[in-house]
């Protein structure tokens, strides 16, 4: 996990994949562009998956929910 604090920044890290958050998206835009003009990047939008981990964020009530069911299912295949 890297942070830039000036902007709020929070990123996870794994081999190539990034997830970036942060309090506006003007800050997300930001990293995006950054990271844009020194590597090939390309921006998926909102998270939904990453490392078999189901990703379901409710703004409206400030939640996160994380599963695995789908990896779950195919283990026990």
């Amino acid at each position: 996990m890297f942070t830039h604090a000036k902007r709020g920044l929070k990123l996870l890290v794994y081999v190539d994949d990034v997830i970036a958050a942060a309090k506006t998206q003007d800050d997300i835009d930001w990293f995006y562009k950054k990271l844009s003009s020194r590597f090939n990047a390309k921006n998926l939008g909102e998270i939904h998956k990453i490392l078999s981990v189901q990703i379901n964020c409710d703004r409206k009530n400030h939640t996160i929910y994380l599963d695995q069911e789908q990896y779950i299912c195919t283990i026990l295949k």
